[in-house]
Parts: structure tokens; sequence; C-alpha cells
């Protein structure tokens, strides 16, 4: 995601120059002079402009305007980090070279933009892998979830449901839940025998906080394929027996 303080340096760097080109931009249609702008090439930048203003205050995003054919916008997101990438991926190089070149300062002018635009496309490449991560993540608590109502009588997976209660990210709900598991799961074959045969843990359950071990939220691949994973353990006997 994009801080509030870049956002902010965002705007001290480049908004005089996004805002000359925007200057540069024809808003009405030369033939009726009605507003009819091509591709809604004049709402672009007012609009990216707004986003990068609500990211660092930190207020919800709302168009300045409609904005024509850019669909991820028209549904009224209210998410400036989302209509940050998607406006900053139509100011590409033939967008800027188009409406740069008749400017009087073209040539620094167009300096300034390629800038903008290597920095807008770094951001936007972050917030789509964060954007990813969390989508992985939710779907990974998900079956989780899943899997403890399955066995509601283990002490371990009820201290996960827990944490999936919290108000927060599902990254850090994930990875909090990650380190409960490692907590959990049995380190040799004589731990194991001893959870199994003492402790009455089931086989199912033991696998799941092996596997749950093992995840890492870095990985985003692999988080996509444990999610995706169909085979589902036999359930505890549901017998009222509290497990560990």
């Amino acid at each position: 995601m994009i801080s509030k303080e870049q956002a902010k340096q965002l705007l001290t760097t480049y908004g005089k120059a996004l805002q000359a080109l925007h200057d540069n931009i024809p808003h009405t249609n030369r033939s009726s002079g009605s507003f009819r702008p091509g591709r809604a090439d004049s709402q672009i930048i007012p609009n990216l402009l707004q986003a990068l203003h609500c990211i660092a205050t930190g207020v919800p995003y709302k168009p300045t305007e409609f904005v024509q054919g850019l669909p991820n916008i028209e549904r009224g997101s209210s998410d400036p980090q989302a209509a940050f990438v998607e406006l900053s991926k139509q100011l590409n190089g033939h967008f800027l070279n188009h409406y740069a070149h008749t400017h009087p300062k073209r040539t620094q002018l167009a300096f300034e933009l390629a800038n903008f635009h290597h920095e807008a496309t770094h951001h936007a490449t972050g917030i789509l892998r964060e954007k990813e991560t969390h989508k992985a993540c939710a779907d990974v608590l998900a079956k989780i979830k899943a899997f403890i109502a399955k066995h509601p009588n283990v002490d371990g997976l009820q201290k996960m449901n827990a944490i999936m209660a919290k108000n927060t990210s599902s990254p850090a709900m994930l990875a909090e839940i990650i380190a409960l598991a490692n907590d959990k799961k049995s380190d040799s074959a004589f731990t194991k025998a001893f959870h199994e045969t003492f402790r009455k843990r089931d086989p199912a359950v033991e696998a799941f906080y092996q596997d749950i071990a093992k995840l890492d939220i870095k990985k985003t691949r692999s988080l996509h394929d444990y999610a995706a994973l169909s085979e589902n353990p036999p359930g505890l006997n549901r017998a009222n027996t509290t497990r560990y």
C-alpha cells in the first residue's frame, strides 16, 4: 500500500506537473462544444490527484466526477489505493506523449511525468501484490474456519477461532495462527505419540497443525495452493471430550 507520507511526497513532487498536463488536455469536443472528452482523458488526472489526496489524508475516495470508460471506478469504490492503481495505469507513455508534446515546456514536463510514471508503476505493483496476499490469506482462513467447524472440541483450534474473531487484517490473523500451529504441532515421533496416546489428539488435527505451520504469508503461491486443496480430513469423534 502507499503510505500517507508516500502519497504526500508524490503530490509535492509531481502535483504541479500533473496539473500542467491536465491543463493541456482538451475538455470539450471541438466540433460541438459539448462536454464529451475522448476516453475520459480529461477526468483522469483530477481523479488521480484526488485519490492521492485521500491516501495522504486517510479519507475514503470519491471520484471528482463520472469517470467514463473505467468500470472499476464507475462502480463507486471508496478505496483510494484501488483508484490509484486504475488511474495510474492510464498515464502510459502514449497518453503522456500525446498531451505533453504541445506544452510550452514539453521537455521538462515529459521528464517529470516519466519519473512519476515510473514511481506510480512501482507503487501500483506493490498495491496489487499486497491485495493478492490479503486475498490468499483470506482464502486460507476460510479453509481453516471450515476445518475448525468439523472439530469443535479441540482447544488449539478454538484459540485459532478466537484469533479470526479479532479486528485485524487477514495476513496478521494468518501469521498468528501459523505461530500457534508451530507451538501446537509435534516436533518429533515421541511428542506425536505422546499427543495421540495420552492427550487423545486426532491424527487429522496433528496433520492440520503440521500443514499450517509450513505456510508462509510471503509465499502467495503456496497459500493459493493450500486453499485450493480439496481433501477433507475425517472429523473427530464428536464426544464431549476436550482435546489438545
